[in-house]
C-alpha cells in the first residue's frame, strides 16, 4: 500500500466483507444481535491488534475463538 488512503481502502473492503458475513450468518438461522457496521469495524481492529502481537501466545487464533463463541450465543 501506498498512502493513507489505499489503506483505509483496504480497511473498508475488510469492513464490508465482514458485514457481508455477518448477513449470511443471520440468513442461516444464527440470531445476531449486533450491528453490523460496528461489529465489522470492531472485527477489523482486533484482527489487526491479534497481527501485531503475532510474536506472543498465538493471538489469531484467541481472537478467533472469541469471535466464533461470541457470534455463535
Amino acid at each position: 500500500m501506498e498512502t493513507n488512503q489505499d489503506y483505509s481502502e483496504v480497511l473498508s473492503d475488510f469492513q464490508a466483507i465482514f458485514k457481508e458475513c455477518l448477513l449470511k450468518v443471520e440468513e442461516q438461522g444464527f440470531n445476531n444481535q449486533f450491528e453490523e457496521n460496528i461489529v465489522g469495524l470492531f472485527l477489523i481492529n482486533s484482527w489487526l491488534g491479534a497481527l501485531l502481537r503475532m510474536e506472543s501466545n498465538n493471538p489469531l487464533e484467541g481472537f478467533k475463538d472469541f469471535i466464533i463463541q461470541q457470534l455463535s450465543n
